[in-house]
C-alpha cells in the first residue's frame, strides 16, 4: 500500500502544486517588500536608500582623516600629492590639493574602456569583433600581449580584459584604433568632465574619481556594462599601491598608473568595505617608487581603519 507521501508524489498534479507554492512564496515576499518600502514607509520624503542601509553606516565626520592627509601632504612638500576620498553612503569627502593636476599614465585606460563599451552599447562594435595585432601595437612596458605574433587576432572582449586586469599597453593601442577624438569628446560632454584634463593632458584626483562614481551609479553605461568593467577592475593583477593597506578579503575595483622614469604613481578605485563603501584616488609625483608605495600603504590603511571603526569615527 502506498503511503500518503507516495500518493501525493505520484499524483500528476504534484508538480503543479509545487510550482504554485514556489510562485506563491515569491509573490508574497515581493508584496511584503513593496508594502514595507512604499506603503509602510514612515519617511516618504527621505532618500529611499535609507531603508536599506543601517544608521550606523551613515558616517559624515571625516575631519580626522582630512587632518591626517594634510599632514602627509605638508611633509611631502608642495605639488607632490593630489588626493580625493568620498564616502559613498553620505557623500562626505576630502580633497587634498584639489587643483593639482598630474600626468595620468595608465589611468587613461579606464576612459578608453568607457568609450569602447559605449560603442558596444550603440552597436558600433561587438564584444566578439576580432582585432588584429600590428607591429606598431606591440609594447612590452606593461602586460603580456606584446609577446603575440603580429597578425594574431583578439576579440574586443579579450582586449578589454587585458586592458583593465593587466593594464596591457598593447591592448590599449589596439583599442585606440577603434575610437575617435569625437568618441572621447562625447564621453566628456555626457559626463560633465570638461575640467578633467588641462591642455597638457594632466588630471586631478578629484575629477578622475568621477569615473568610478559613474560606474558605481551606472549613470553613463548600462548596469550590466558598468558591472562588467568594475568586475574586471576588481581582478587587477597590480597590488603594490592602495591594495597594500587593505585586508585581502576586501574587494577593491581599481586602476593604477605608474611612470617610474618621471616618478609618477597613481591608484584610484572603490573599496567595497561591507556596508561602508568608499572611493579613493591618490596621485603622487616627484617621489621615489619605495616612498610612493609607503604613502599609498599608509593612507589606504588609515582610511580603511577609520571607516571600519577601528579608529573612532564619531
Amino acid at each position: 500500500m502506498l503511503s500518503l507521501y507516495e500518493k501525493i508524489k505520484h499524483n500528476r498534479h504534484f508538480p503543479i502544486l509545487i510550482s504554485c507554492l514556489i510562485i506563491g512564496n515569491v509573490l508574497f515576499l515581493a508584496v511584503a517588500l513593496y508594502l514595507k518600502f512604499f506603503f509602510l514607509n514612515s519617511y516618504p520624503l527621505i532618500d529611499i536608500s535609507r531603508n536599506f542601509i543601517e544608521q550606523k553606516n551613515f558616517i559624515i565626520n571625516v575631519d580626522p582623516l582630512r587632518d591626517y592627509f594634510e599632514n602627509i601632504s605638508k611633509a611631502l612638500g608642495s605639488n607632490k600629492m593630489s588626493l580625493y576620498l568620498e564616502y559613498l553612503n553620505t557623500g562626505a569627502n576630502i580633497s587634498i590639493n584639489r587643483d593639482l593636476k598630474i600626468f595620468p599614465a595608465s589611468l587613461a585606460k579606464l576612459p578608453l574602456a568607457f568609450v569602447i563599451m559605449k560603442k558596444v552599447e550603440d552597436k558600433k562594435l561587438k564584444l566578439n569583433d576580432q582585432i588584429v595585432i600590428r607591429n606598431d601595437d606591440l609594447d612590452p612596458l606593461s602586460g603580456t600581449l606584446y609577446a603575440s605574433w603580429p597578425g594574431t587576432y583578439f576579440s574586443v572582449d579579450k582586449l578589454l580584459e587585458a586592458l583593465l586586469v593587466d593594464s596591457d599597453n598593447t591592448a590599449q593601442r589596439m583599442l585606440l584604433r577603434q575610437v575617435t577624438v569625437e568618441d572621447f569628446q562625447s564621453l566628456i560632454d555626457q559626463t560633465g568632465l570638461e575640467e578633467l584634463a588641462d591642455p597638457n593632458g594632466k588630471i586631478s584626483a578629484k575629477e578622475y574619481t568621477r569615473f568610478f562614481r559613474a560606474l558605481y551609479t551606472s549613470s553613463y553605461l548600462k548596469r550590466e556594462d558598468s558591472e562588467k568593467i568594475l568586475e574586471l577592475l576588481s581582478r587587477s593583477t597590480f597590488t603594490e599601491f592602495l591594495d597594500r593597506g587593505l585586508p585581502k578579503d576586501v574587494e577593491f575595483a581599481h586602476k593604477y598608473g605608474e611612470d617610474v622614469i618621471n616618478k609618477i604613481y597613481s591608484d584610484s578605485g572603490i573599496v567595497y568595505l561591507k556596508g561602508r563603501p568608499y572611493m579613493m584616488t591618490v596621485m603622487l609625483q616627484g617621489l621615489e617608487q619605495d616612498k610612493a608605495r609607503e604613502i599609498m600603504d599608509a593612507v589606504s590603511k588609515q582610511t580603511y581603519e577609520y571607516f571600519s571603526g577601528k579608529i573612532d569615527n564619531r
